[in-house]
């Protein structure tokens, strides 16, 4: 580094600056290589926990999935345990008919199947799924929605809805508990709250799962 600061004559040299500058450098980069290792861990806890034990295929939405992503949202092995816990409440509690708790009703083999189309749920804020659910159950608001858009992008010719809004006031979609469980479970990318996540399957795909299960 010295050889090139002088070259150019941008710095004099200066020993304690670079030996300062140098430990520093070791330091970060021990530092990023402890995040990387953490969120690498977290992206296999998460494959562990989705995948299906009778079947040796990765979850498709692994191939967009990387340990960046991971690290950005501060994920561990343990955050993302207690983060899937959290999902397969929501995504299975009003099965139980003695349940007052906001969430569908899928059976435990729907969640499996919910789980392992799209695992990036279990990277959300839990309160943002449940918001997004109460959204999904609640009536309509007195006002008609010409187009109501469930994820960031607008569309051709759409609406954006605030649905965090409508759903704080009380109003949404107005699906019964069984329609909304249906339509999650046959496309669970619905319930993406980010745009990268929204992409759909082919039909073909999703009649083939189906099939399967």
């Amino acid at each position: 580094n010295n050889h090139v600061h002088n070259t150019n004559g941008k710095y004099p040299v200066d020993t304690s600056t670079t030996t300062t500058i140098d430990g520093g450098n070791g330091d970060n980069q021990k530092q990023q290589h402890q995040h990387d290792v953490q969120s690498n861990e977290a992206l296999r806890t998460l494959l562990r926990l989705v995948s299906s034990s009778s079947s040796s295929v990765i979850p498709r939405h692994f191939f967009r999935l990387d340990h960046r992503r991971f690290a950005l949202g501060g994920h561990t092995p343990e955050s993302i345990t207690i983060n899937h816990a959290r999902v397969v409440s929501l995504l299975s509690c009003a099965h139980d008919n003695g349940s007052s708790s906001i969430g569908l009703a899928m059976s435990s083999s729907d969640v499996k199947f919910v789980l392992s189309n799209f695992p990036q749920l279990c990277l959300y804020d839990a309160l943002e799924l449940e918001t997004f659910i109460r959204f999904l159950l609640a009536p309509l608001p007195p006002s008609m929605i010409p187009s109501v858009t469930l994820v960031a992008d607008t569309g051709v010719g759409g609406e954006k809805v605030d649905w965090p809004r409508l759903a704080s006031e009380g109003y949404g979609v107005n699906l019964t508990l069984e329609q909304a469980t249906k339509a999650m479970r046959l496309m669970p990318e619905l319930m993406a709250l980010y745009y990268e996540d929204s992409r759909k399957p082919s039909v073909g795909y999703m009649y083939t799962q189906l099939q399967q299960q």
